[in-house]
């Protein structure tokens, strides 16, 4: 008993510390999030943001919610502690194959010799993607994530990045379903459905933390078919610098979209032939499980009767 009361110990202190992220927060103020539910061009907009923006977004990293968890029931560590089990997280993920570096112990090292004032977890966490940004011939003054799991997670992501901006990406659920189906990511309409409304509820509830100036909402359909005005909204809202020109960005540093099957058509030009395909190829009683799990709700986000 005496070990999980130990582990019990700092994870109460945890929960109750609010202020392990105050140090340094304004920094997340150059950082961005896109959110969302799977199969919602997500990837594609990675893409073109960074193509097109001094930003650098990463492969899907899947561990950030848990870091920040990590890092405030980790209050009585080391500083040299904290970056190893904070890191390691990431380094350890069978994805992390994906991101363009055999190990990130040279930006430990560099990191756990970093003075007071820089050991929050803000630093290391845009330290290591700035790092990271830097490997692949990314470099960016502007940072963010895309991990539509993350959706689901929203409030830990703002606890521990209080300042950064985030843009949820929508796109019909029809077409979502489908589109998980056929990649494979999910085996049923019913549970694919059911993702697409948690992601949804999830932003909803999301929406009462933040300024809406920190807040955008984009359509897939409405970036396929116009990608120029959507990136002019997106640089407009948050005023993310354009890339210079001399900085050529390369599809290979996307990382997982060259090595994931899911993600083969992010390096093809938007297109709007995925809008609507779903509807036309789910079958009947696949149709009939996303009409019961989500009911008339698309009909409110100005999606047509399921």
């Amino acid at each position: 008993m005496q070990p999980f009361l130990y582990r019990m110990r700092y994870a109460i202190r945890g929960l109750m510390n609010n202020g392990c992220f105050s140090k340094n927060s304004e920094k997340s103020e150059d950082f961005l999030f896109i959110v969302g539910c799977g199969r919602s061009g997500n990837t594609l907009l990675r893409r073109l943001l960074m193509e097109n923006f001094d930003i650098y977004l990463p492969p899907e990293t899947y561990v950030l919610p848990r870091q920040v968890n990590q890092y405030c029931f980790s209050a009585h560590l080391k500083w040299s502690e904290k970056v190893d089990a904070i890191l390691s997280m990431l380094e350890n993920h069978p994805e992390f194959e994906t991101f363009g570096v055999e190990s990130v112990s040279e930006f430990k090292a560099s990191a756990k010799k970093w003075p007071v004032d820089r050991q929050s977890f803000l630093d290391l966490i845009e330290g290591l993607y700035k790092w990271l940004g830097e490997k692949n011939n990314v470099p960016s003054t502007w940072l963010g994530d895309k991990t539509p799991l993350n959706t689901l997670r929203l409030g830990l992501l703002h606890r521990g990045f209080p300042k950064s901006k985030f843009i949820f990406l929508e796109r019909d659920p029809v077409d979502v379903v489908q589109s998980y189906l056929e990649a494979g990511l999910y085996q049923n309409a019913e549970d694919a459905a059911d993702r697409w409304l948690r992601s949804l509820k999830s932003w909803r509830s999301f929406r009462k933390l933040k300024p809406g100036k920190d807040l955008l909402e984009l359509r897939y359909e409405d970036l396929v078919a116009d990608p120029v005005a959507a990136l002019e909204k997106i640089g407009n809202q948050f005023c993310i610098p354009e890339r210079n020109a001399e900085r050529k960005f390369e599809p290979i540093a996307l990382g997982d979209v060259g090595s994931r099957q899911h993600h083969s058509n992010v390096q093809n030009a938007p297109s709007t032939t995925s809008i609507g395909k779903g509807r036309t190829s789910i079958s009947a009683d696949n149709l009939r499980s996303v009409r019961k799990v989500l009911g008339s709700l698309p009909q409110g986000r100005g999606y047509r009767k399921i």
